[in-house]
């Protein structure tokens, strides 16, 4: 966040996290492309706690999305590095390479924690085929 307060992307008057992760132009313009239409109007008009809450318990109310809450905290860090990536650096994220790298992430993830299943109450990995 910038010293003076202002959003040094929008300008906007009040620069704070929900801003930098949900209000922002640029940011909700990402959301866009993630959040169903039908979950619009509720993820834009929940408080700060709220929100997180709704998305981190609730799948961000989608039924749709099973790993809603690992595209929801990726697509947060991120939107939270392209704002210090603009401020400090001042370069541009674009938000297309965002959802990309969201992707890949939420991809690599979701295949490593699949090499992991329960053993003895612990979790061990999974051997490969072949070795």
């Amino acid at each position: 966040m910038s010293v003076s307060g202002h959003c040094s992307i929008c300008g906007a008057a009040v620069e704070n996290v929900q801003h930098v992760l949900r209000d922002c132009p640029e940011t909700i313009d990402l959301w866009r492309q993630i959040v169903p239409v039908t979950l619009w109007r509720t993820f834009c008009n929940l408080d700060g706690d709220r929100w997180l809450r709704w998305n981190l318990c609730n799948r961000g109310g989608s039924k749709q999305v099973d790993d809603w809450k690992l595209i929801f905290v990726i697509t947060c860090w991120w939107a939270w590095r392209r704002h210090n990536t603009r401020v400090f650096e001042g370069k541009r994220v674009s938000n297309h390479a965002i959802t990309a790298s969201v992707n890949a992430i939420r991809i690599s993830l979701t295949e490593a924690q699949s090499r992991f299943q329960l053993v003895d109450g612990r979790r061990s990995p999974t051997k490969e085929k072949g070795h």
